[in-house]
């Protein structure tokens, strides 16, 4: 699948970590994204298109949740291509 911009992620906190030991506009806020989606589509680049104008930064918190599987992934926010984010992450698993 592909991401839609009418299901973006959510910023779920803002603050807490922003600017922790980096000065300003580094990122540290923390958002919530639900697709069917596996982590390893999410963090493929550039799978954010609108990631800029949403409001993410390098640094950011994304909580990934697959909806398919299910599964909960936490990632960061590592780059920008153009307004897109480049995320990278590892899934949590349960046993």
């Amino acid at each position: 699948m592909a991401y839609v911009t009418t299901n973006p992620p959510v910023k779920i906190s803002g603050g807490v970590l922003t600017d922790f030991g980096a000065g300003a506009g580094t990122g540290g806020n923390i958002w919530f994204y639900r697709s069917a989606d596996a982590i390893a589509t999410v963090k493929a680049a550039g799978y954010f298109t609108d990631a800029l104008q949403r409001g993410l930064q390098v640094g950011d918190i994304v909580i990934v949740f697959d909806s398919a599987t299910p599964a909960l992934s936490f990632a960061f926010v590592q780059s920008f291509t153009a307004n897109a984010a480049n995320l990278d992450g590892t899934p949590l698993t349960a046993t």
